[in-house]
């Protein structure tokens, strides 16, 4: 094979990060899904391009165009982690 058919085959077998966001939401029951994430808890539970977990900065982008945003909670138990 050549080098632009493997990169084709890895691109076409990868799913896009907003597309495992999505499909990860929707197999999830209400109480899971609408609770507070980290990215933590997000990579864990993503597949990446090139590793086998995403890097934080474009599961980062793929939240922002799905529309999501970042909260810093100061609530006791939270100490100012960003959710």
């Amino acid at each position: 094979m050549v080098k632009s058919q493997i990169k084709l085959a890895i691109n076409s077998f990868t799913i896009q990060f907003d597309e495992q966001i999505a499909e990860l939401m929707a197999s999830l029951p209400p109480q899971l899904r609408d609770r507070s994430w980290s990215m933590a808890e997000l990579t864990s539970r993503l597949v990446g391009k090139y590793r086998d977990k995403p890097h934080a900065q474009h599961v980062a982008v793929a939240l922002a165009q799905l529309g999501w945003h970042r909260v810093r909670r100061w609530s006791q138990g939270y100490d100012g982690v960003r959710v």
